[in-house]
């Protein structure tokens, strides 16, 4: 916040400054009020009924597409073509809601025993949220979900076999969608003719021939870097306050915050995961958040997650109740 309010107040732009303290609005009101097992059970159970409308909305749109109508929200582009996304503007929003759902999801498999009525119907909404994101398209939240299901597989051995089942159904259900996904990957590296395997990322950032990786996020990258470094060294230090998508959270945060926002940004994280871990009880609460904030932090390498505010908010409310909940979640 003094990174934001430095010098005159008049040029302040309001709705900026509190997505950027989304992290520590979050984190607040989470050691604040998620005090009690009863209350976090009560987020992640928000969390997982609050998607369910979105989702169905984008069957929905699915289903009415297959008979040639369009009806909600959707994107097209020359790369992607037709891209739905329901009740959302824009499918990757839609795909970290859903992100946000396999992550409740994880919570209560994790802790469901394995006679109850319900996992059948969380095993059900893992896949649905998972086919969602693929259909999406956005290729770091499909990472990022199939890390956090590879996280359920690692910490719950016994639902080995229901999670590859489920996941292997939705991957059958989704193979045009990865197909077009591979397809991409191919297409990239074939324009730009260079072995992207082996690149480094300033050489990303600095090669012209690369512009048109990551669906011209490359670009926008290289770009924003440009005006980054005709700033005055005070701007670079300080910040230029010049907000706009680069589709990533560090070269945003070196534009709007400069150097110091930046360090700021990555020490905060890296306070709450060590202090996560430091904690004597390694509860599951306390893994869905650092993994939580794993996710954050590598989604912002493709997107400027550091300006989103729901999915943001909610990481740090369940980062919060980690470090505030004394009773142990089991």
């Amino acid at each position: 916040m003094v990174v934001q309010f430095r010098g005159d107040l008049s040029g302040v732009q309001l709705p900026v400054v509190v997505r950027l303290s989304g992290p520590m609005i979050g984190l607040a009101v989470g050691g604040t009020y998620l005090s009690s097992d009863r209350r976090v059970r009560l987020l992640f159970k928000s969390v997982i009924v609050s998607t369910v409308v979105p989702a169905s909305a984008f069957f929905l749109q699915l289903v009415a597409a297959y008979f040639g109508r369009d009806i909600l929200y959707y994107k097209i582009d020359s790369v992607r073509g037709i891209r739905y996304s329901g009740l959302y503007y824009d499918p990757a929003t839609l795909g970290m809601i859903m992100v946000s759902g396999i992550g409740s999801s994880v919570f209560y498999l994790w802790r469901t025993p394995a006679n109850s009525r319900w996992q059948g119907l969380l095993f059900a909404y893992l896949g649905m949220c998972y086919a969602i994101i693929v259909v999406g398209g956005t290729r770091s939240l499909l990472v990022i979900a199939t890390l956090a299901i590879s996280a359920l597989l690692i910490a719950r051995i016994s639902l080995s076999f229901k999670v590859v089942a489920v996941m292997l159904v939705v991957l059958w259900v989704t193979q045009p969608y990865l197909q077009s996904i591979q397809r991409r990957f191919s297409t990239e590296a074939a324009r730009t003719g260079l072995d992207i395997s082996d690149t480094t990322f300033s050489e990303v950032l600095s090669d012209e021939r690369y512009r048109t990786i990551g669906t011209g996020r490359v670009a926008l990258w290289q770009d924003a870097m440009h005006t980054f470094l005709r700033l005055s060294p005070a701007e670079q230090f300080l910040g230029a306050r010049i907000h706009t998508n680069v589709h990533n959270s560090y070269i945003y945060l070196l534009l709007y915050g400069g150097w110091l926002a930046l360090a700021l940004y990555l020490a905060f994280n890296v306070s709450i995961l060590l202090e996560l871990h430091s904690l004597r009880a390694h509860t599951m609460l306390r893994r869905v958040a650092a993994m939580g904030i794993l996710g954050i932090l590598l989604l912002g390498v493709a997107t400027s997650a550091v300006v989103y505010t729901s999915v943001q908010w909610i990481v740090y409310l369940i980062a919060g109740a980690g470090l505030r909940t004394r009773h142990a979640v089991t």
